[in-house]
């Protein structure tokens, strides 16, 4: 292999790192709660809005087959969890109108 090709191959390797780096800016990963730790999935979306944060929570999200836990019974953290997950994947920076978008609707 010539010099030219290593060249050409460590070139190609910076714009791919770059283009990965730069992807996490615009994609966000959702942690799907479980009932058991092993349970946990993850779900991709694209983000609405720029950020380097990369995983969100939605903390009412009862996938284990719980009750869905009323807005008003989450502590600060956790509503501050919600209202980042709602900004970034739905683009709704009320945290009522995005539970209502979510858990209203179903009932």
């Amino acid at each position: 292999m010539g010099n030219t090709n290593r060249v050409n191959y460590c070139w190609v390797a910076v714009i791919m790192a770059l283009l990965l780096s730069l992807a996490g800016f615009f994609v966000g990963i959702e942690q799907v709660l479980g009932e058991f730790e092993e349970d946990t999935e993850y779900v991709f979306f694209i983000k609405k809005h720029m950020s380097a944060k990369l995983f969100f929570v939605d903390p009412t999200n009862c996938n284990a087959g719980c009750d869905t836990p009323l807005l008003s019974n989450l502590n600060e953290e956790k509503i501050k969890q919600f209202s980042d997950y709602c900004f970034y994947r739905y683009d709704l920076s009320s945290a009522e109108h995005c539970y209502n978008m979510l858990y209203k609707s179903n009932d």
